[in-house]
């Protein structure tokens, strides 16, 4: 995920892994680093930095974390100034003029949206703050969290010009800061990673070796912790923070499920205001993200998280309400003297042509009657009708198409065959045989009449079945 530079004001809560990998539970501590630190308060009441979600087309929103009617000192501010939020700092330090759009607390049914979940995909809405660009024509955000401040904030803080490095072009902080830290915490260091650097400051991490000395007890079972730092440095000062994870004696130290044992670096975006350094901080792992401010103050690095997403990645867009009306429509309006008694009562998703976006197949009860549709956003299209005499069945892709073979019988020994292939889930082609005692005896392709020889051979040339595997929604349910 390419940073844009981030921006927050949240209450702490994050999520830890458990000693065995690829669970993930919440925790009291984790990548809300230390619970000894509480930030200083200080006589500033300038909004905080605001984190934002941009998805790849252009959706830019503060999602919620905790439900409107929760008390949340730091979300309630942040909806207190929604509309003072006008500039999204990219990730070349140019800011990108936003403008309010309004605020999203319930999904086209009705319902509460689900708070907490940050979704790859734009067309699953989420609870929030909405914002569009000024200027869409300009510069466009990169996808993942952004940075959103206030003028306000603009005017009273300086942005450091920072170098920041990725994944695979980490480099080790310096060996004598690595040694210092190293004094300091009594222990000997497994590997550190620099995540940004500027003419002043720098920012980094460091993983010690072995369990650190303490255990955390949690759902009545004792946790041997380990024991990582985010450290900045301000010219030769070098200040740390510590972040406990678990320490397995089989696996070794673990941050977050699935991490591989290794704590990285997070994201950081730097500014020089009136207390001194502040540091927008976003931390990631495989599934969750966790975001808040670092600050330098009084000679000590300190931490105010603000909250925790939860990452979703391959979930699918929801049929909603409207949809389903809008699907039964369309079988209705293919023969309703034949369908008037089944109605659809379940929905599954399923890539005929294996291009990412699903197609969707409606059932009823008893699966004799269905129809498979396309859809383009809000745009729904019928392709094939199943009936008790006509079945459905799905081939491996060709050249980028796949295709919906429905077969079956037309009563006696006249036999129908329909096969239409999708690309991109746009119908690119549409064949129809009709055989008798197995000799075919018309055939269409694309509306036009062709040869029993050429129909012939457009079917040899068809690929394979392939098997699926359906996953039925009831949508009463």
């Amino acid at each position: 995920m390419k940073r844009l530079l981030f921006s927050a004001l949240i209450a702490t809560a994050v999520m830890m892994s458990c000693t065995n990998k690829g669970q993930t539970a919440p925790a009291d501590q984790s990548d809300s680093l230390s619970a000894d630190s509480a930030l200083e308060a200080v006589a500033d009441t300038t909004p905080l930095p605001m984190f934002v979600y941009c998805t790849d087309k252009g959706q830019i929103q503060m999602v919620y974390w905790s439900g409107i009617n929760e008390e949340d000192t730091i979300q309630d501010a942040i909806r207190s100034h929604a509309a003072d939020y006008t500039n999204l700092i990219a990730d070349n330090g140019q800011t990108l003029k936003l403008r309010y759009l309004g605020e999203s607390l319930k999904d086209p049914d009705g319902e509460d949206l689900t708070v907490g979940e940050l979704h790859g995909r734009p067309e699953i809405p989420a609870p929030g703050l909405n914002y569009a660009l000024v200027n869409p024509k300009g510069k466009q955000p990169d996808w993942g969290l952004g940075i959103v401040v206030t003028d306000s904030y603009l005017a009273t803080r300086k942005l450091v010009n920072a170098k920041t490095y990725g994944f695979d072009g980490q480099k080790p902080l310096p060996a004598n800061v690595v040694k210092q830290l190293e004094d300091q915490y009594k222990m000997k260091a497994q590997r550190s990673a620099l995540g940004a650097t500027s003419s002043r400051y720098s920012y980094g991490i460091v993983q010690f070796k072995g369990p650190w000395k303490t255990v955390k007890e949690e759902n009545g079972r004792q946790h041997q912790t380990a024991l990582a730092l985010e450290v900045v440095t301000d010219g030769d000062k070098v200040y740390s923070y510590p972040v406990e994870g678990y320490y397995d004696p089989e696996y070794g130290p673990t941050w977050n499920a699935d991490d591989g044992g290794e704590y990285m670096p997070s994201d950081v975006t730097l500014f020089e205001g009136p207390y001194g350094l502040e540091i927008c901080r976003i931390h990631g792992a495989p599934e969750s993200i966790t975001f808040g401010m670092m600050y330098l103050r009084n000679g000590k690095l300190q931490y105010e998280g603000y909250s925790v997403y939860h990452v979703m990645v391959d979930e699918q867009v929801p049929l909603w309400k409207k949809d389903i009306a809008r699907l039964r429509q369309l079988y209705l309006a293919y023969d309703r003297n034949a369908h008037q008694g089944y109605p659809l009562t379940k929905w599954c998703y399923i890539d005929v042509d294996m291009d990412g976006q699903d197609e969707i197949w409606l059932r009823n009860a008893d699966d004799q009657h269905g129809a498979i549709f396309t859809r383009q956003g809000d745009d729904f299209k019928l392709v094939a009708v199943e009936t008790p005499q006509l079945r459905p069945a799905f081939t491996e892709c060709k050249d980028g198409i796949g295709y919906i073979n429905i077969y079956g019988s037309r009563g006696g020994n006249v036999m129908w065959q329909e096969v239409v292939g999708l690309k991109g889930s746009k119908i690119v082609e549409r064949f129809t045989i009709t055989d008798i005692d197995g000799e075919i005896t018309e055939a269409t392709l694309n509306g036009k009449t062709i040869q029993k020889w050429e129909a012939a051979n457009h079917l040899d040339a068809l690929p394979d079945v392939r098997k699926t595997y359906d996953y039925w929604t009831n949508i009463e349910e």
